[in-house]
């Protein structure tokens, strides 16, 4: 007869079995499948009732967690556990948040139709055709019906911006326009790679009068879905939105930004303590900047910016010369790289300029890791305006998006055979940008901003994410006005009049609150960090830091401290 489990070996059993079922039901979903290149059979759900339903799973699966003695288990289940908590209780919030803020693909967003919500979730649903392969006759089928849950996903925007109207949840007047645009981009945008040429089917036992019935469907089914879409936010839409923006104009706003800043920075921190870091850092940098003018014979802030701004040393004018100091700046640092880390991710890095569709609704751009279907590292940046875009900057920028960046983070952790394929995956706001900007101070630490200029850059560059500690919790929180964010941005950033208007309706009319990740992230790390150092002081090696930061993948801020204080308790 079998012996009886121990309590340990139950545990351990509980342990596993709720991560496999969690593991499973993560990786069915849309964007996972989308980000490992697995065929995508449906598209997301995004009905009330497919909320409620992700929200009482998590609740269910919070229940079982809730019975696992995560203490008693070896450190790396129980930090799989951890990581796993915190995204079963953001999850579980899905159905009370759903009228203000829905996740869409990578972050919670107010309106389905902005650029950074509902923006990525259009561009990745077109990835499932551009890659689709045409093999066997019943492939036809599939890709019909795909083009049919497509149309379903465009309509169920269409349903739930008809219910957040109901509900007195409007898009704000200001962002009308810009939403309006991109709607229409990606519209155009679909009826051309939706549809299917007679030379992908070459070779497969699809009929050749396939594309031409795939034109129709388009038109038919895709295109009225987008018009509906667009004509909704038409005269009588705007007539009755608000002028005001941020999140807390809404009823249960306030709330729901209070669970959004938890969210983002996967630590708590009210709105207001957000609000006064940030002008607290503000205070020092502004100090730190008028100290390099000084020093560079430039005192006189205006002139010193519209310097870096117009000397051709420092204006990037062209693509080309955008793109090739961004490629300079990563030469420089990688004969640093083994001084700073033991490991590097084996996918390669490059820089791409951004589709320039969606260059009016995105200041810089984005990082797209490495997946099966491109396996290098990309930073897609934007080069629109380029004669309003200082140099001064970019070697910062790249640091962030690429190397010692979002690359090497993301690209290791996804290569990283020890992780779970859970840890594999999931990324953490705070974490990922977090390191990012840190990565971009860990590049001053070794010099290589010595020229007056850069540094200065770099400098403005803390003083732009600094600034939305301020502006995004002054919208969303505080009753600020769109004009007095602005004018916030104006006295201490250097950015364009047209990235000024980007950033803040990015911040109060599409996703509030994932701009706090940056700054307080970084700051984060440095705190863990120092703690590191003092800790172990003269035994202190700095690659041994990455390596734990890095090597346990992202993690949520204050799992982050509890396995830096495990490795700490270790080293003795």
């Amino acid at each position: 007869m079998d012996e009886p489990m121990s309590a340990m070996e139950a545990n351990l059993c509980r342990a596993h079995n709720l991560i496999n079922r969690t593991w499973m039901r993560l990786s069915d979903s849309f964007m996972w499948k989308i980000a490992e290149a697995r065929e995508v059979g449906e598209f997301p759900d995004l009905s009330e009732e497919g909320a409620a339903r992700i929200a009482s799973q998590s609740l269910s699966e919070l229940q079982q967690l809730d019975a696992i003695d995560v203490a008693r288990l070896p450190h790396e289940l129980a930090l799989t556990l951890k990581v796993i908590r915190f995204r079963l209780e953001v999850d579980a919030q899905a159905h009370t948040r759903y009228w203000l803020a829905q996740t869409y693909s990578w972050v919670p967003a107010m309106f389905p139709v902005g650029p950074y919500g509902g923006g990525y979730l259009f561009s990745s649903a077109l990835k499932v055709f551009t890659t689709f392969s045409f093999t066997f006759s019943s492939d036809a089928d599939r890709y019909l019906a795909l083009l049919e849950g497509y149309a379903h996903l465009i309509a169920q925007m269409h349903q739930r911006l008809l219910g957040q109207a109901a509900r007195g949840i409007r898009i704000p007047r200001p962002a009308l326009l810009n939403m309006r645009t991109l709607i229409q981009a990606q519209g155009e945008a679909a009826c051309l790679a939706l549809r299917v040429s007679r030379a992908r089917l070459a070779g497969s036992a699809i009929s050749s009068d396939f594309p031409d019935l795939v034109a129709r469907r388009i038109e038919e089914r895709v295109a009225p879905c987008y018009h509906a879409l667009q004509d909704l936010i038409g005269t009588d839409y705007a007539a009755a939105a608000p002028e005001g923006v941020g999140i807390g104009q809404f009823d249960g706003g306030a709330g729901i930004y209070e669970r959004l800043i938890a969210e983002h920075l996967s630590m708590r921190m009210s709105a207001e303590a957000v609000h006064r870091t940030g002008q607290e850092r503000m205070r020092e940098l502004e100090t730190q900047m008028a100290q390099v003018r000084a020093a560079a014979g430039h005192p006189d802030r205006a002139e010193f910016h519209q310097y870096l701004h117009s000397d051709s040393a420092w204006v990037a004018g062209t693509v080309d010369r955008l793109q090739g100091y961004f490629d300079e700046a990563i030469r420089r640092i990688e004969p640093a790289i083994d001084r700073l880390f033991r490991f590097k991710p084996l996918a390669r890095y490059r820089t791409e300029r951004l589709d320039p569709k969606l260059e009016a609704s995105m200041t810089a751009g984005y990082y797209q890791p490495p997946m099966p279907t491109h396996p290098d590292g990309v930073y897609y940046f934007n080069a629109s305006s380029l004669s309003e875009r200082s140099l001064a900057g970019a070697s910062s920028l790249i640091y962030h998006e690429l190397i010692p960046g979002h690359h090497f983070h993301v690209a290791s952790q996804r290569e990283n055979p020890l992780l779970h394929p859970i840890r594999q995956q999931l990324l953490f706001n705070a974490f990922n940008e977090g390191w990012a900007e840190y990565a971009a101070t860990l590049a001053g630490e070794i010099g290589l901003y010595a020229d007056p200029c850069e540094h200065y850059g770099r400098l403005l560059k803390d003083a732009y994410y600094t600034c939305r500690l301020v502006v995004d919790t002054g919208m969303n929180a505080l009753g600020w006005s769109l004009d007095q964010a602005r004018q916030y941005l104006r006295a201490h950033t250097d950015l364009s009049e047209r990235e000024i208007v980007s950033e803040t309706l990015r911040y109060a009319t599409d996703i509030p609150g994932q701009s706090l990740a940056y700054k307080l992230g970084e700051m984060k790390m440095r705190q863990v960090r120092d703690r590191a150092q003092l800790a172990l002081s003269d035994r202190f090696d700095i690659r041994d830091f990455h390596d734990v930061v890095l090597g346990a993948g992202a993690l949520p801020l204050d799992v982050l401290d509890w396995h830096v204080d495990a490795w700490l308790e270790e080293r003795g």
